[in-house]
């Protein structure tokens, strides 16, 4: 229908209707996708495919025992773990009692940063040295740095 002809009277029952299909639209959503429906879905669809499910898995253990074994130690493990992560999280692993942060980090970086850099060009220099060494035997000292 054409919004401009239309009387604020049948633009109002027309906004009306839509409102009234779009609650009952929700209404149906909410029902089917409320916990009790899908748990019943689910239970109904484990039901009548539960029993094949475990036929197949016990056919699938029997016939793979070795990757059933390592399976079952990895959920011990994983067990074992999450039982003990709690005492875990309370250990500090800090050398002594001093905060860390990042403004009493940053001169031991800078000092660590330096320290490469410097064990860099002390190994880059004989290497540097022994290139300069053989371009003069060779007569071609200078002449390779000017083509770079």
């Amino acid at each position: 229908m054409d919004s401009q002809a239309a009387s604020p009277e049948q633009l109002e029952r027309e906004i009306a209707y839509t409102r009234g299909e779009i609650d009952r639209k929700l209404a149906l959503l909410q029902a089917r996708l409320s916990p009790r429906q899908v748990a019943g879905q689910m239970a109904h669809s484990f039901g009548s495919q539960g029993g094949l499910f475990a036929r197949n898995l016990g056919a699938t253990l029997r016939d793979n025992p070795v990757p059933t074994l390592l399976l079952g130690i990895g959920i011990c493990w994983l067990m074992i773990a999450a039982r003990n992560g709690a005492r875990r999280e309370e250990v500090d692993y800090r050398r002594d009692d001093s905060p860390q942060t990042a403004d009493a980090t940053a001169p031991r970086a800078a000092a660590a940063l330096a320290m490469a850099e410097a064990a860099a060009v002390a190994s880059a220099a004989p290497a540097a040295r022994a290139q300069e060494q053989q371009e003069r035997a060779d007569g071609t000292f200078g002449l390779a740095s000017a083509h770079r």
